[in-house]
This record gives structure tokens, C-alpha cells and sequence, in this order.
């Protein structure tokens, strides 16, 4: 039975506190639950009596079914304990960093309301001012060579203070800095901002960026709701408002555009042809890729075993560890690939020998050139891309391309779903299917001209 108690604030205001007993914990004490109770403004004696007598029963009701409301908890602190979860379940570093930069974003519009308080319109104008956010961007505008040239330097050494991949993205490729970003790029050049950079206000976050948020808040109601401290996912019912539009890159090649792109590596060195075709027929992470062991390449049964990744970490350097879903798996190398690595290891072992080492299995198959016993760098395999596609006059390609090319001509041409997941080193099956739903439609077209033909033939 639920028992009330009537509390008056300082400021006059009248609660109500039920509290509902749940039998003994096992400490031997009496576990109890709490909800606090307000009458609306306006409410007789006799309208404040029914419904509060209906809140008790219904709360009692709750706690008889297993619900326990929580009025306590803030979103922050259940988003906190829902990220610190995820981490002992061994999620990947860089998603866990993804959380936190999420929970930074929604924190001062719904962090500190209580997770009992929090409903679909609070979730709606969160997103609607998040999406309304604008700030200034800045794209490099000036000669990076010329500007060298007057200060007697070499541009590489531009690009190291910058950061190579800072250099490459911003000063090479003119994609947009922050203020920043910016302003510690002008330091290095030693010239102001409005003298290097071209400044634009636009939307601050991009669609994509948007919907990954969404998704994460909704992950977390989700999970409350699963633990049952929420009735309901208020996200779920919630309006997302959209960002800014993004520049659509393209995700995958075409079969013809793959077959060229393998043409074009034939006349390549051994190691960059070797760097292509593994990408081309395995789709593995450009950080598994850099991880890659010679002793995890096996020319006797014709398998790559894929355990390992590297990342890179803020401040540039890099991080060696368990593939992203923490999960090791195996793939096959077709007889193209097989012989690519196979001239690759021969030239690798007659590179050491000319510089007097010992070539072991420990070592990285794509090394860093510049120093043979460390890993090439994810960055570097992005920026051998980019010079690759330049020189063949190739569509631009990313090692994520490869890995969607990988899925796409798997499953068009036949391959079945769990097959390509497995391939791909996906945790679970929904994420292909959810990731490749243009690639299952085509093989389900193609299945379904089969058995017209079948039919046709009778």
C-alpha cells in the first residue's frame, strides 16, 4: 500500500511524496521507492484527491511490474554510466571518444534534466538548435609553395610543424579549418588569418553529424527504458531537424572502375601494387591494413589473419590494438593477391638485406619507409591513394572505398550476406545488411530475371 505525505516548499508550493514498499533487500532492510507528486495550478481539493490517489496506485502498480522510476538521475549522469558500460564491454577507443564528443553537444540543452522529466519536445528543440548553430569556416586561399619560397624554406617543413595530415586536408585539399585550426596554421606561416584564409558562416554541424547524435541520444533512452527507468524513449517520438548539406563523396567503384584500378597498379611499384590489391580483395580497414603483420600472412594455405588495428590519436600519434568490433577473423587470398604479396615479401627481405637486418615475421608488411621497423601510417595509405588515382586520372578513393567495393560486388554478384560480414569483419549481420541495401536490392533484381528465365524457358 502507497503512502502519501504532504510537503509545503518556502515559496508556499504544495507536493505530494508517495512512497511505495518493495519487500526487503539483502541487507535485510526495507527497500522503498519515491515519487514526488504536484497538483497543476488551478486544481480543487476534491480534482487534487482523485489524482493523486490515481498517481499512488499507478506508481504502486509500477513497482509491482518491475518499473522503478528514476527521478534522481539526470541524462549526463545515465549518459556517463551508459558510456563507462560500453568501455568495459571493450567498445573501440575511437567510438568511446565519439560518445563523449555526443554527450559534450547535448549537455547544456538536456544534461542536467532528469531522466523522469525528459520528452519528445525537449529531444525536438535540442535538435532544432543544434542544427540552427552556425560559426565561421576558414578555407585556405593563399600559395603555400610561394609563400615557402619567400621565407627561404622548403614546404616539407611547413608540413611537418602543421602536421601532416592538418596539411593535407586543409592547406592541400582546401577543406574547411575552424578558427583554431586556423589560427595555429597562420603561426607556422607567420602571417595573419584574413592574409592565408578565406572566412564563410554556414551551419556548424552537417547532417551526418546530426543523425549520429540522434542516434546515440536514442541508444542511451533506449537503454534506460531496457533498464527500466523510463517508460518510454522520448526520442523515438521526438522531430530531428536536419544540418547542413554535405558534398556526396563517392562510396564505392563500380566493377569496371575496380578492374581499372587494378589494371593501373599492374604497372606500379611492387609495393604499392601489393598496398592496392590487398585493399581491393580483402576490404580490410585502412588500420588493420597498417597493422598487418608479415607473420599474419600465411602463402601456405592462402590466408590473412586480420587481429589487429591501428589508430590515430589525438595529437598525431598512433595507437595498436584490437580490431574495431575487438574481434580477430580470417580471410582468403585469391591467387592475384597471393602473388602480389608473395613479389612484395621478396623485395621487402632483399631491402633488409642490403641494409644489413634480419627480415622476421614481426615485421609490418606496408612499413613506414622511413623507418622499416615502424607501421606505415593511415594518413599515408589515404595520401598514396590520392596520388595513385592523380597519376592514372582515376576517381579520387579512399581506403573506405575499397572496403564498400569489397561488399557491393560480393553481394551483386551472389555472395550471401553473412559470407560478406564476415569478410568484412562486422560484428553483426544487420550492420551489412543496413550498410549495403543497394547492393542486396541489385542481387534480389538479379534473382528474380533468373527465375523469370527459369520459367520462360518451360
Amino acid at each position: 500500500m502507497a503512502s502519501i505525505t504532504k510537503r509545503t516548499g518556502a515559496n508556499g508550493a504544495i507536493s505530494y511524496k508517495i512512497t511505495v514498499s518493495d519487500g526487503s533487500g539483502p541487507d535485510g532492510k526495507q527497500r522503498r521507492h519515491f515519487k514526488t507528486w504536484k497538483p497543476e495550478p488551478g486544481m480543487s481539493e476534491r480534482q487534487i484527491e482523485k489524482e493523486l490517489q490515481r498517481a499512488a496506485i499507478q506508481f504502486e502498480k509500477e513497482i509491482e511490474d518491475g518499473f522503478r522510476l528514476d527521478e534522481r538521475q539526470t541524462f549526463k549522469q545515465f549518459t556517463e554510466y551508459f558510456i563507462d558500460l560500453k568501455a568495459a564491454e571493450g567498445l573501440a577507443d575511437n567510438s568511446i571518444m565519439n560518445m563523449r564528443r555526443h554527450l559534450r553537444i547535448l549537455e547544456p540543452y538536456i544534461g542536467n534534466i532528469k531522466l523522469a522529466d525528459l520528452k519528445p519536445g525537449h529531444i525536438s528543440t535540442t535538435f532544432k538548435e543544434i542544427a540552427s548553430q552556425r560559426t565561421e569556416y576558414f578555407t585556405f586561399s593563399a600559395d603555400a609553395l610561394a609563400l615557402a619560397k619567400e621565407a627561404g624554406a622548403m614546404i616539407t617543413d611547413y608540413a611537418l610543424q602543421i602536421g601532416t595530415a592538418q596539411y593535407q586536408k586543409v592547406i592541400r585539399d582546401k577543406r574547411k579549418a575552424t578558427r583554431r585550426g586556423a589560427e595555429s596554421i597562420a603561426r607556422v606561416f607567420g602571417k595573419p588569418v584574413d592574409k592565408l584564409f578565406i572566412v564563410s558562416t554556414e551551419r556548424r554541424y552537417c547532417d551526418k553529424t546530426i543523425k549520429d547524435i540522434a542516434k546515440f541520444c536514442s541508444q542511451v533512452l533506449d537503454y534506460a527504458e531496457f533498464e527500466m527507468l523510463i517508460k518510454f524513449n522520448p526520442a523515438k517520438r521526438a522531430r530531428i531537424a536536419k544540418g547542413r548539406e554535405q558534398t556526396t563523396r563517392k562510396k564505392f567503384l563500380t566493377e569496371t572502375e575496380a578492374l581499372e584500378f587494378l589494371r593501373c597498379a599492374d604497372v606500379e611499384d611492387e609495393r604499392r601494387k601489393a598496398l592496392i590489391y590487398t585493399l581491393m580483395y580483402t576490404g580490410m580497414r585502412v588500420g588493420e591494413l597498417c597493422a598487418l603483420r608479415w607473420n599474419n600472412v600465411n602463402f601456405q594455405t592462402g590466408q590473412i589473419t586480420i587481429d589487429h588495428g591501428i589508430t590515430t590519436i589525438p595529437g598525431g600519434g598512433l595507437q595498436y590494438g584490437p580490431t574495431k568490433t575487438r574481434a580477430g577473423r580470417t580471410v582468403y587470398m585469391p591467387q592475384e593477391l597471393l602473388k602480389a604479396l608473395l613479389d612484395y615479401r621478396r623485395e621487402t627481405e632483399e631491402l633488409y638485406g642490403r641494409l644489413g637486418d634480419t627480415f622476421n615475421g614481426e615485421l609490418y608488411v606496408f612499413y613506414k619507409v622511413s623507418n622499416p621497423s615502424e607501421p606505415t601510417r593511415p594518413a599515408t595509405v589515404v595520401e598514396t591513394l590520392r596520388l595513385f588515382c592523380k597519376k592514372h586520372k582515376l576517381p579520387i578513393a579512399s581506403p573506405h572505398v575499397f572496403r564498400h567495393t569489397v561488399a557491393s560486388l560480393l553481394i551483386a554478384n551472389g555472395a550471401d550476406v553473412s559470407s560478406t560480414a564476415s569478410i568484412l569483419g562486422h560484428k553483426s549481420i544487420s550492420t551489412t545488411i543496413h550498410t549495403y541495401t543497394h547492393a542486396i536490392d541489385e542481387a534480389k533484381i538479379r534473382a528474380t530475371n533468373t527465375l523469370a528465365q527459369v520459367l520462360q524457358a518451360k
